[in-house]
């Protein structure tokens, strides 16, 4: 399958954009692994051919002759920078809304590429972009012109240092991913639609899992090691919380159980005191009424998973995304919940807003939705009138 699916990305890019034949760097190659910690100290390295900030100035310049190894190290080297947003939600739909008309105007044209411009300035290894940036230049300057060629290359540099990482074919040979928008623009490189998504657990390390419909390669699943991804925004949590102790909401990422101390106060509202994350790794399955033990009793916590499920008896079932909490506070709670949707900058509200002391509330949503995590907060004394 390995051969298979590399040898499908290079036709379909060709189709797409350019011949990753005339980069500088095409030969046979065997995809292995990013090794983060090697990649994390040579981009450290000045005056290294993998320092970060020359590897940056020379892609932003469209430089084809940048190694595999070097775009390997460029890509995958962003995770360590300090604006690095695992999760980043671009708002593109003013680009995408001129892109999609069949006349744009040129102002709105060149407004587009302006507007993309400054994107790819604070997000240079977002591959969507060069893509955007590929068919509003082409409309805009024409397919020949250099405004077209220079985010063409740089599309192709990025797709490449990701199809480097493994094939898709099991945990094992998952493509490495930044980013979780990354994993479709992968599946559109390929010519592939997803029929359902799950996040597996294997080895300590997170894998976004997608059932691919028919095709006719005959691939049934991809497979996306997405642990960075989670542990970078695990760990960007856990700092905020630190910081802005005591809170007044609390973001928790998919596939997470956590539990959350609150202290009442004067006016019956609840301030959040204390808080635990951590990853939770199993797919529940609805048919063994299978849900999480909440063996937490103390007084005034609020205990719970945000996860994936499948009522895993009818194999054509598909994924589900759940939020299954517990309150032990003395009082019934109100409170409100949003979600955020990939692709979506900002948090929608939800139908589910209150917990009896003692009862399991469970919200429910369609997997193929794309919820990346969901916002509890506002908790106040449940007033009945």
């Amino acid at each position: 399958m390995k051969k298979n699916l590399l040898h499908i990305c290079k036709i379909l890019l060709v189709v797409m954009v350019v011949s990753v034949t005339t980069m500088s760097y095409a030969q046979e190659f065997v995809p292995y692994a990013p090794d983060y910690d090697e990649i994390e100290k040579n981009i450290a390295e000045k005056g290294g051919e993998f320092y970060y900030p020359t590897l940056l100035a020379r892609f932003k310049e469209g430089d084809t002759t940048l190694s595999l190894s070097q775009l390997r190290a460029l890509y995958y080297g962003s995770i360590f920078q300090d604006d690095y947003d695992p999760y980043n939600t671009i708002d593109m739909k003013d680009i995408y809304a001129v892109i999609n008309k069949e006349n744009s105007s040129t102002k709105e044209m060149k407004d587009i590429d302006n507007q993309l411009n400054k994107l790819i300035e604070k997000h240079p290894t977002h591959v969507p972009l060069y893509v955007c940036q590929f068919i509003n230049n082409s409309n805009l300057y024409g397919s020949e012109s250099k405004e077209v060629e220079k985010p063409y290359h740089q599309f192709v540099m990025l797709v490449d240092a990701i199809n480097s990482t493994g094939d898709g074919s099991s945990y094992d040979d998952a493509f490495h991913v930044i980013t979780t928008s990354h994993e479709y623009l992968m599946m559109n490189v390929f010519g592939f639609s997803p029929k359902s998504q799950g996040l597996e657990f294997n080895k300590d390390n997170q894998y976004d899992v997608f059932e691919i419909e028919e095709n006719e390669y005959g691939v049934e699943k991809l497979y996306f090691d997405i642990t960075r991804c989670f542990g970078t925004l695990r760990k960007q949590h856990s700092q905020k919380q630190k910081k802005e102790t005591p809170l007044h909401d609390f973001i928790i990422p998919i596939n997470s159980a956590f539990i959350l101390e609150l202290k009442e106060t004067k006016k019956g509202a609840y301030e959040i005191v204390e808080t635990s994350l951590e990853t939770f790794t199993d797919t529940l399955c609805w048919e063994n009424d299978e849900v999480p033990q909440f063996n937490n009793d103390k007084e005034n916590t609020i205990e719970g998973v945000f996860c994936t499920a499948k009522y895993c008896k009818n194999e054509d079932s598909k994924y589900k995304t759940v939020l299954i909490l517990r309150s032990n506070c003395k009082n019934n709670l109100a409170y409100d919940s949003f979600v955020q949707y990939l692709g979506s900058s900002s948090f929608a509200p939800t139908s589910n807003n209150g917990a009896f002391r003692g009862a399991r509330v469970t919200e429910m949503w369609s997997a193929d939705d794309h919820i990346l995590m969901i916002k509890l907060g506002n908790f106040h004394k449940m007033v009945f009138k």
